[in-house]
């Protein structure tokens, strides 16, 4: 039952943690000693951050289900709160009912707004757990090679390297030969972002972005000491 997280976080800060690359060089486990943590997909795989276990878990993608379910049903140590879409049967898992829409949940028990990206829907189970503060880390926003040759939004085909993820444990982020969906950047950040930066300024907060290099132009930048130091 989603309804058990209303607000459960009122005031306080958590982190978002992206796929990308810099991932690698980001002090995960500092920041995850003070602040909630939401991940996605298959931040299991990090060979950086092995032992990395998130307070909250989202997996929205139909494609990338098909990878990730496999995984959490063979580690149940992996003990995150689990939010999957409402009509996939995982055990321990929180239903989320998707729309496909420009918008911004205020009740993610009614419904979430896909936005382009996983952490969209992290977003907005933020604010719905009442944080009003959002760091996110890992958020490059550049798919140098998915993004190629091909419409934002399309289904791809993965093969050779993944430049576009963090290092994985045992194989690319991407399993070769797997059928994906390719990222939609610009619209995520015409139309969804800006209502996220909205939402957490009208609740008194901001989303701050310490992603180094981030090709994110919406939110707020910061540097990590600015949030690790005691």
């Amino acid at each position: 039952m989603i309804q058990q997280f209303k607000d459960i976080h009122k005031g306080e800060t958590c982190v978002i943690v992206g796929n990308g690359p810099s991932l690698d060089v980001t002090p995960l486990e500092e920041l995850a000693e003070k602040y909630a943590t939401f991940a996605a997909n298959k931040i299991y795989a990090s060979a950086v951050h092995p032992d990395f276990d998130p307070t909250y878990w989202t997996c929205i993608d139909e494609m990338m289900l098909t990878d990730c379910v496999p995984y959490l049903l063979a580690h149940p140590e992996f003990m995150a709160e689990r939010f999957i879409p409402r009509n996939v049967p995982l055990a321990r898992a929180h239903g989320l009912t998707l729309e496909v829409a420009i918008g911004f949940s205020r009740n993610a028990a009614e419904k979430v707004f896909i936005g382009g990206t996983v952490t969209y829907v992290n977003l907005q189970l933020a604010r719905y757990m009442g944080f009003t503060t959002a760091l996110l880390v890992g958020v490059d926003h550049r798919y140098s090679k998915a993004a190629a040759n091909g419409k934002p939004g399309s289904r791809m085909i993965a093969e050779g390297d993944d430049p576009d993820h963090f290092q994985s444990r045992d194989r690319a982020y991407f399993t070769a030969g797997r059928i994906y969906n390719r990222p939609e950047l610009g619209a995520v950040e015409r139309y969804f972002f800006p209502l996220a930066k909205q939402e957490f300024n009208t609740a008194g907060g901001k989303v701050v972005n310490l992603t180094p290099n981030s090709a994110e132009q919406v939110f707020e930048k910061g540097k990590f000491e600015q949030w690790t130091a005691s």
